[in-house]
């Protein structure tokens, strides 16, 4: 019990020494999100069937077991951990809180858009999919959201510490931004593996 406490205060700890960072977050996420599942209502019709084309040729690889999921896993720990790095990157630049920004609100765009889209696609079915789908996506999302918090911190730590001509303790900030990095690699492989295996497993016991 005592660890559990000593763990819930230290993130309790760790929310209020990053309230803005983490409500600005909060805020992108669900205009994000809710722009995503909006967005599928107002695209023309032709546009209605080349998702549904799409989400069926999906389910249809996973039906007839075409994907290639070793090919899948290694495409989707390379693009995540490259997209990590970039914002871990931006994070250490003066100019990269509207780049930070703008990657967080497309991914919680993406997020919704493809939830709308197995709904649209599959009906009842859908919903199924989409709650499959919440899994893997929920978790690469919370560590997208944690980097993107303190790229945002550190960003805004190097435009004060300029524009006032204060000594930059670059050790200190990239020790701790060092091991959340490290920490959603290891996040992104776990991602990747749910992602790649475990998604197509369940929603093949759907079809």
């Amino acid at each position: 019990m005592k660890k559990l406490d000593k763990l819930k205060n230290k993130i309790q700890s760790k929310i209020n020494n990053n309230k803005k960072s983490t409500l600005l977050i909060t805020i992108l996420f669900l205009i994000g999100f809710i722009a995503g599942t909006i967005f599928i209502t107002i695209i023309a019709k032709s546009d209605h069937e080349y998702i549904k084309e799409y989400m069926n040729n999906y389910v249809s690889n996973i039906k007839n077991n075409n994907l290639n999921y070793l090919t899948c896993f290694r495409e989707s720990v390379i693009s995540n951990i490259l997209l990590f790095i970039f914002v871990f990157l931006l994070g250490i630049s003066v100019i990269g809180i509207p780049i930070i920004i703008f990657i967080y609100f497309f991914k919680s765009f993406i997020f919704g858009f493809t939830i709308s889209s197995f709904i649209l696609t599959f009906k009842i079915k859908g919903i199924l999919f989409s709650i499959i789908y919440l899994i893997p996506n929920l978790l690469i999302l919370m560590l997208l959201s944690i980097l993107c918090i303190y790229a945002i911190k550190v960003s805004l730590y190097m435009i004060y510490s300029i524009f006032n001509k204060l000594e930059i303790n670059f050790k200190n900030i990239m020790n701790h931004y060092f091991k959340i990095l490290i920490f959603s690699v290891i996040g992104i492989i776990v991602y990747s593996l749910l992602e790649t295996f475990v998604t197509p497993y369940f929603i093949s016991m759907f079809i």
